[in-house]
This record gives C-alpha cells, sequence and structure tokens, in this order.
C-alpha cells in the first residue's frame, strides 16, 4: 500500500484518536517540525510567486501588451506555483485541530523563528493580494480605454465613409447633369 493511502492505526486506548501511522503525535516535537517546515515552504514559495506577481505587475503597468506570450509565460508559471501553494495549505490542514498549548517545540527560538516566518506568510499574502488589486484597475482602465478608443475610432470611420459615401454620390449627379446637357 503507498504511503499517502495508509490505513489509520490506534494511537492511543480509545478510538477517537485514530491517526494515520506517518503522521507524528501533536504533542511531540517531530510533529511540531514537521508544522515549522511546511510553514517555511510556503514562506519560499510565496517568496516566488511575488517575485513573479512584481514582474507580472510591471508588465501591467507598462500597458505594453504586444509581447503577450511573456505575461502569459508569467502566469503559466504562477498558476502552477499556486497548485503547489494548495498542496502545502492542504497539508497544514491536519495541524489545524492540534492544541497550541500543547505543540512541543524544540527551543523557544524555534517557536519564535516559526511565528515570525507565519507573520512574514500573511504580509506576502497581502502584497500579492494589492497587486493583483492593482493590475486588474490597470487592465480594467486599459481595457475602457481600448473601448473608447475603437468608438472613436469607429464613429471617425464611419463619418469618413459617409462623406466619401456623398461626395460619390455627388460626383455621379454631376456627371449625370453634365451627360444631360450634352
Amino acid at each position: 500500500m503507498s504511503a499517502s493511502k495508509q490505513r489509520p492505526t490506534l494511537a492511543g486506548s480509545n478510538a477517537d484518536s485514530l491517526r494515520v501511522a506517518s503522521q507524528p503525535a501533536p504533542t511531540t516535537v517531530a510533529h511540531t517540525k514537521q508544522f515549522a517546515k511546511l510553514w517555511s515552504e510556503k514562506l519560499n514559495l510565496l517568496q516566488r510567486m511575488l517575485n513573479i506577481a512584481d514582474q507580472e505587475f510591471d508588465f501591467v503597468q507598462r500597458r505594453n501588451f504586444d509581447n503577450l506570450t511573456e505575461y502569459l509565460e508569467m502566469l503559466g508559471v504562477h498558476q502552477k506555483l499556486f497548485t503547489i501553494l494548495g498542496d502545502i495549505d492542504s497539508s497544514l490542514e491536519k495541524f489545524k485541530t492540534d492544541d497550541i498549548e500543547k505543540r512541543v517545540w524544540e527551543s523557544q527560538e524555534a517557536k519564535d523563528a516559526c511565528e515570525r516566518t507565519i507573520k512574514q506568510c500573511d504580509e506576502l499574502c497581502r502584497k500579492m493580494y494589492k497587486y493583483y488589486v492593482d493590475s486588474e484597475s490597470i487592465m480594467v482602465e486599459q481595457k475602457q480605454n481600448q473601448k473608447e478608443k475603437i468608438k472613436h475610432l469607429g464613429s471617425a470611420k464611419a463619418s469618413n465613409e459617409y462623406t466619401r459615401q456623398s461626395k460619390n454620390e455627388g460626383n455621379e449627379k454631376r456627371k449625370t447633369s453634365i451627360n444631360i446637357l450634352d
């Protein structure tokens, strides 16, 4: 049987304490290290994602959509990283039921470092969210500007076409009246 599909085993004497065999008990240093390691992985991933979000925002700010391939490649990488982030968050879910007061830390320094990591993750998420909101605002503005240009261009083109047709009709009438006189 694969490691990801292990059957639960009894960790204690009552049936309410079923645990997956590969997961350490919440009151062990190993369990807490696993918790801290996941947060550290999340921080590293969020730093990479923020770097890409920064590049995406720069691209949007320049308003140069001539090279959409570059932008789409960034979005593709970002999507893959979002998938990994989802996996890490899923792994962190199992720690939500832990009693924080019973969590056993290797040292106070390890606990403090993990708390700083969690705060950094929250800060990076806020920064990325701001990038997305600001990028969306810029793109909506750009879209509105393009609509106005198209609308104006359409009006100008229709006006030019009407003027051209009017001139042609006038020329045709003059030709007809000249033919009649001849």
